[in-house]
């Protein structure tokens, strides 16, 4: 699982990208990805490569279906953080088919959600410079936002 951006600026979004594989030796039926928000995010989208995708409460579950050995599918969810900090995820995938090794059937991903900020500057041009005494002076000033 991948979220970016990584930091997020609170109120933004971010998004989570998933990719469930098949190691095999068979195909596997019944694959059900089921990823759990962050705390205090707004659900905003979720979508998968196969199969449908749906939220409910915390939880996004993605029905893939099929997926043959070797093969692989993926999901995106978006979401859009509102608590400052650290944000925690969780994606677990399961299928009807015994898993040999199940200890790569879940992640956790940290996700640092900063507060919005502002990186201002100002810059003031007179023209003309000089100016006679009784003649028109004007002040071009610009604000900048670089934040």
């Amino acid at each position: 699982m991948i979220d970016n951006p990584d930091p997020v600026v609170s109120g933004s979004n971010l998004t989570y990208s998933i990719t469930v594989t098949n190691y095999g030796p068979s195909t596997a039926r019944g694959v059900v990805l089921s990823h759990t928000l962050p705390t205090g995010a707004i659900f905003v989208s979720a979508s998968s490569s196969q199969g449908t995708s749906q939220q409910s409460g915390g939880t996004v579950t993605c029905n893939l279906g099929l997926i043959s050995a070797g093969g692989s599918a993926t999901a995106t969810v978006v979401v859009n953080p509102t608590i400052e900090g650290t944000a925690s995820s969780t994606a677990t995938v399961a299928s009807n088919q015994a898993d040999p090794d199940s200890s790569n059937n879940s992640v956790t991903v940290l996700t640092r959600v900063v507060p919005p900020s502002a990186d201002l500057s100002i810059t003031v041009l007179d023209s003309p410079d000089p100016v006679s005494v009784g003649g028109d002076l004007t002040y071009t000033i610009a604000v900048t936002h670089r934040g």
